[in-house]
C-alpha cells in the first residue's frame, strides 16, 4: 500500500487556494485541512500573529507539531469549509499565511510535499480590499525589522517607503513573502500552480502533482468554484462612500515592485490598470492593517 502523501498547498491570501484545494481533491482520497495556520481558526494560535514572519525555534515548537498532528490524521478544518476526500491517500494541508515559515518546517518535514499557488499581486491585492473586514496583514514596517527578512527587503527601501496604501502594502506582503520563500527553496522540483492560466495548463500541472487525473471529476470541481474565491459585488452606494481604489500608478508600482524583487519568472503577466471605482470601507469593523 501506498504511503499517505501530504500536500502543502501554500499561498498569500486571496490567490483562489480553496478553489485548487478541490481540485487537488477531486478524486476523493485526500481529505482537506484548511487554513491551519491562523489565529482565527486555530486555538493554540491564538496569541500568534496574523501572518507569522520567520520565527526561528517557534516553527519548531508550535507549527511543527500542528501539522505533523495533522499529517496524522487529526482534524482541525474549518467546518464550514469543503473536508475533500475521506483521507485513504493523505491529505492536502491549504494554508495562506505559511510562507514565511514554510521553509524551515519543510527542512523539518521532509514527509511535507509543498505545491505553490500564486496569483498576480495587484489581483490579490483588489481581493483583499473588497474583503477589509477581514484580518490580512499590512505592516511594512514588520517586514523591514525582521533581521531574517533583511535579505528580502535589503536595496528595495524605496518600494516599501512608497507603500503608503492598503493596496500597495498588500502588494509588499506578497512580494517580500515570495522573495523569501524563494530564497531558501529552490524552484527546479517545485510545483507552481498559476492562478488564471487556461485550464489545460492547470489541468497539466495538478495531473503531474497527483500522478493523474479523473477527467470527469476534475472537469466537476474546475467549474464548480467556491464562493469564497469570488469578490463580492459592492453596490452604488457602497462605492460612493467608500475610499477610491487604485490608480494607474498603484498598478505601476505592482509591476516595478515584481520586478524589483526579481520575481517576473513568477508573474509573467503584466497587468495593465485602469482607475478603478472606489473600493468600499466598511465605518465599522474596519480591521484592515
Amino acid at each position: 500500500m501506498p504511503k499517505p502523501r501530504n500536500l502543502w498547498l501554500l499561498s498569500d491570501g486571496r490567490s483562489g487556494s480553496t478553489w485548487v484545494a478541490q481540485m487537488l481533491a477531486h478524486r476523493g482520497d485526500l481529505r482537506i485541512e484548511h487554513e491551519p495556520v491562523h489565529r482565527d481558526f486555530t486555538a493554540a494560535l491564538a496569541a500568534e500573529p496574523i501572518l507569522p514572519l520567520p520565527c526561528g525555534v517557534k516553527s519548531e515548537t508550535l507549527y511543527r507539531p500542528l501539522l505533523e498532528r495533522i499529517m496524522a490524521g487529526q482534524r482541525i478544518a474549518r467546518p464550514s469549509f469543503d473536508p475533500g476526500g475521506n483521507g485513504t491517500a493523505g491529505c492536502i494541508i491549504r494554508d495562506i499565511n505559511a510562507l514565511f515559515i514554510a521553509p524551515r518546517l519543510l527542512a523539518a518535514i521532509p514527509a511535507l510535499e509543498p505545491v505553490l499557488l500564486v496569483r498576480h499581486p495587484a489581483q490579490v491585492a483588489l481581493s483583499k480590499l473588497a474583503l477589509p473586514h477581514w484580518h490580512w496583514f499590512g505592516d511594512v514596517d514588520a517586514l523591514r525589522d525582521n533581521p531574517d527578512l533583511a535579505r528580502s527587503v535589503s536595496g528595495r527601501s524605496t518600494w516599501l517607503d512608497a507603500a503608503t496604501t492598503p493596496f500597495r502594502r498588500h502588494v509588499i506582503g506578497w512580494a517580500v513573502s515570495h522573495h523569501y520563500f524563494f530564497t531558501h527553496l529552490t524552484r527546479a522540483h517545485l510545483p507552481i500552480i498559476r492562478y488564471g492560466t487556461p485550464s489545460a495548463e492547470m489541468t497539466s500541472v495538478i495531473g503531474k502533482i497527483l500522478g493523474g487525473i479523473d477527467q470527469a471529476r476534475f472537469d466537476h470541481a474546475h467549474t464548480a468554484r467556491s464562493s469564497s474565491d469570488h469578490r463580492p459585488p459592492i453596490s452604488l452606494l457602497r462605492r460612493l462612500i467608500g475610499r477610491p481604489g487604485p490608480t494607474r500608478a498603484d498598478y505601476a508600482f505592482a509591476e516595478d515592485v515584481i520586478d524589483g524583487f526579481g520575481l517576473r519568472w513568477l508573474v509573467p503577466t503584466r497587468m495593465v490598470g485602469i482607475a478603478a471605482p472606489p473600493i468600499a470601507t466598511p465605518l465599522l469593523r474596519q480591521k484592515h492593517a
